[in-house]
């Protein structure tokens, strides 16, 4: 997951740039429409500079507009820092009430990640435009680096990990009870269990080894159409029963509506 901050960062610095291109395109006007030999008695660098932008006027207009229309889609792209803000602080909150009763337990133990769904993304194991959940903001203040990004292809068969499976589902997907990895001696028995029941392979299993003993994942949806995914994982062997579902749909659905800004 990329950094938020530099994301932020990005975004302050284009809109600056559309505002300077504004103010350059406003400037380069008027150029165009000034009388050259008046202002060049005025002063024959005046005169020489706006020459230039005369002879050069309709190709700065043009790169300029392009420029400005290119920054305007990126900052949509990386949407407002302040959205990205509410949206960090609804999934600290989120993560605080589902795992009230574990205060004392340290917060990495228990997550909350959305994943976006995208059609490709640059990668040399397998191809780029399968379609994949990435990860674009995450609870806490630890782990947020290296999460692990998710296949989400149309073979809904072949979708990866719990974010994978509730993307094809389009539903919550409720995991519970699962196996601890821990140690050097896990029996593959218990590694293959483990791999099956969430959806990854046993290779992925065994390598990564994943402490997480329950998940829960909720499609969130943005104007009628399916943008991604939350999934909370916890090192508890439980998350929620059922009757939690209204309120983690509930909470995906609103996140949904912060979205629509993005």
């Amino acid at each position: 997951m990329l950094h938020r901050r530099l994301l932020n960062i990005a975004w302050y610095v284009l809109y600056v740039l559309q505002w300077v291109g504004g103010l350059l395109l406003i400037l380069i006007g008027a150029a165009l429409k000034a009388d050259l030999a008046k202002v060049s008695k005025w002063s024959a660098l005046a005169g020489g500079t706006l020459s230039w932008l005369q002879s050069t006027g309709w190709f700065s207009l043009t790169l300029l507009t392009l420029g400005l229309g290119l920054a305007e889609l990126l900052r949509k792209l990386l949407g407002p820092p302040w959205v990205w803000g509410v949206i960090r602080d609804l999934l600290d909150q989120f993560q605080g009430y589902v795992f009230r009763d574990k205060g004392n337990e340290p917060l990495h133990f228990h997550r909350v990640t959305l994943f976006k769904y995208c059609r490709w993304r640059v990668c040399f194991s397998r191809w780029p435009w399968s379609g994949w959940l990435m990860p674009v903001e995450r609870s806490g203040h630890t782990t947020r680096r290296k999460i692990s990004v998710f296949l989400a292809p149309d073979d809904a068969d072949r979708a990866e990990g719990i974010a994978g499976q509730t993307w094809a589902q389009n539903q919550v997907v409720l995991v519970s009870d699962l196996p601890s990895l821990e140690g050097n001696a896990v029996p593959q028995e218990v590694i293959k269990e483990y791999a099956r029941s969430t959806w990854i392979s046993e290779e992925w299993a065994h390598c990564r080894r994943p402490q997480a003993r329950s998940f829960c994942g909720i499609p969130v949806e943005v104007k009628g159409k399916l943008w991604g995914v939350i999934v909370i994982d916890s090192r508890g062997t439980k998350i929620a029963g059922r009757t939690s579902v209204q309120v983690y749909t509930l909470v995906g659905r609103f996140l949904g509506k912060l979205l629509e800004k993005v």
